[in-house]
């Protein structure tokens, strides 16, 4: 079920798509997801579609193919947050996740996130890095909004923890919950 639009709004909703996606930073990389529907109408597919968004090279994908597990892991293996975990529990954590892969023009990974949510009043935000070599482009700070942008986050009340990135994640609206390492998106009011 999506949104539905007479075939004649479409250069006018693609127009607002487009004013919407340069807004946030971010577009939308596949055209694709506009599909006729049986009475002539045009429909934008919901969100169970893999986004990906890109810019300067760089993209950002919620589809888990595109996830190197095992650069993942080595980088995860050896952060202050998951020091010596093992292969199989990253795999189990990515395949219960909605995750966000940072791609570099190469193919290669560039960086990471992942939210373990309920997709209705809770997400938990983890593992969220971007590798040394690509550091200092602004894509750390690419990589959060893209994930707080995601139709299965937004509104919903989402916390994380840091020990050196309290300033990234305030420009976002997180606070200190804890008075150190905890930080908290409060639920926005509707």
């Amino acid at each position: 079920m999506g949104l539905h639009y007479p075939a004649t709004d479409i250069p006018r909703v693609r127009s607002a798509c487009e004013f919407l996606g340069q807004l946030l930073s971010f577009q939308f990389a596949r055209e694709e997801g506009w599909m006729r529907a049986g009475d002539g109408r045009y429909e934008l597919q919901s969100p169970v579609m893999h986004d990906a968004f890109r810019r300067d090279g760089f993209a950002i994908s919620t589809d888990p193919e595109t996830i190197d597990r095992r650069a993942v892991w080595n980088f995860l293996c050896t952060s202050y947050w998951s020091a010596g975990i093992d292969y199989p529990a990253v795999d189990r954590a990515i395949d219960n996740s909605l995750c966000f892969t940072l791609i570099a023009p190469d193919g290669g990974l560039a960086g990471f996130g992942r939210a373990v949510t309920d997709r209705v009043r809770f997400a938990w935000l983890a593992d969220i890095f971007v590798l040394p070599e690509y550091r200092g482009r602004g894509l750390g700070v690419w990589l959060v909004e893209t994930m707080l942008a995601h139709p299965d986050l937004r509104g919903l009340r989402i916390q994380l923890a840091t020990r050196d990135a309290h300033g990234l994640y305030e420009r976002f609206g997180f606070r200190a919950a804890d008075g150190e390492r905890i930080m908290e998106r409060p639920r926005p009011v509707s």
